[in-house]
């Protein structure tokens, strides 16, 4: 249930942003379904703690290309853009505990 997609600008899109929206939407595959709201909420909200098992499917699923390039795109949504620094401090953030878990 995806409100924001508009497909008329799909329609006509250059080749390479086509290329980066798939590369984005596999990354965005990659990550477990009952982890999206958590890291959502970590990464835009910073109101919640990333559970040990989302923090795996992250390090070891998504992986840091992955997950640099989806923050990157998040803040390009533009409600979220004025919070862009925030989102992009917690993003860091998240990745680093994640890692140090050591999963």
């Amino acid at each position: 249930g995806d409100s924001l997609r508009i497909p008329s600008a799909a329609s006509f899109a250059p080749t390479p942003l086509s290329i980066y929206q798939t590369y984005l939407s596999h990354c965005s595959e990659k990550v477990a379904p009952n982890c999206r709201d958590e890291l959502h909420s970590s990464i835009i909200y910073g109101n919640q703690i990333v559970s040990e098992t989302c923090c795996s499917n992250l390090v070891n699923g998504v992986g840091t290309q992955c997950f640099q390039e989806m923050a990157k795109f998040i803040v390009t949504i533009p409600n979220l853009n004025q919070k862009k620094e925030e989102i992009f401090q917690r993003s860091i953030k998240v990745w680093k505990d994640c890692a140090a878990q050591k999963l």
